[in-house]
């Protein structure tokens, strides 16, 4: 799997303001660039609006009214007016022009992945994969692996940016995270916790990286996994080199 970089929280309201320059010059406008505002990605049916600032020798900005083109089809753009509609995953260039000055920006389109996800997360058992402190007899472990019932919904997507709750083995989380636009991710580490009997029951995942297969319609994901609860017997703490999820789109 890719190294990518860890995920982010997102605020679900406005828009990043972006800017890419250019060096041409042009002596009817008076403007030596421009800059694009609006967001750096797009989630597939989603649309913005994009803005065109003019910039001045003397340093001076102006809301301009640029013309519009897309090179790629990942976007679709109105000429006139700037408004765009994600098409399809990919990566898009986002041109503005104004009296012979333009600008060129990359746009991220990334794929929807709003709604609900199903599946399971394997543990598997072998004295290589486990290691911890346990007292009493043991929940875990009576057979080389074991599978714990998992659902992910993902609430809300602006652009890239996703939260969602996670559930595994009844126990959930809020949980923020960047997609990219060929559908994998990285989660960060976070834990999934509920209030039990004798105290926190806790299943940490640090640092699981997902796929996309089959055309987005079902994900893949592996990392450390560590269980920590206390029972009848004791604290209980299980770590788990590699365990692995498998989730499908409802």
């Amino acid at each position: 799997m890719r190294f990518r970089p860890p995920a982010v929280v997102f605020a679900l309201a406005g828009i990043t303001a972006g800017a890419a320059c250019s060096s041409s010059t042009s002596p009817t406008s008076g403007f030596t660039s421009l800059s694009i505002l609006g967001p750096a990605s797009l989630r597939t049916g989603e649309a913005v609006q994009f803005l065109a600032k003019g910039v001045r020798k003397d340093g001076s900005q102006e809301g301009v009214l640029a013309q519009w083109s897309v090179t790629g089809t990942s976007l679709t753009v109105e000429v006139a007016s700037g408004a765009a509609l994600g098409a399809q995953p990919g990566l898009a260039q986002l041109r503005a022009s104004v009296a012979g000055v333009s600008t060129v920006r990359p746009i991220d389109v990334v794929p929807d992945m709003r709604g609900t996800w199903k599946g399971f997360t394997r543990v598997s058992c072998l004295n290589s994969n486990v290691t911890g402190e346990t007292v009493g007899p043991t929940p875990f472990c009576k057979t080389p692996s074991f599978d714990f019932t998992t659902t992910l919904t993902v609430n809300a997507q602006q652009g890239g940016s996703l939260v969602g709750l996670l559930d595994i083995h009844h126990v959930a989380g809020l949980v923020s995270w960047n997609v990219f636009n060929d559908g994998a991710w990285n989660w960060p580490n976070f834990t999934v916790s509920e209030l039990v009997e004798y105290g926190p029951y806790e299943i940490i995942l640090n640092d699981w990286k997902f796929e996309p297969q089959a055309q987005l319609s079902m994900l893949s994901g592996a990392g450390p996994l560590e269980l920590k609860f206390t029972n009848a017997f004791g604290y209980q703490h299980y770590i788990f080199k590699v365990a692995t999820m498998t989730l499908q789109r409802q």
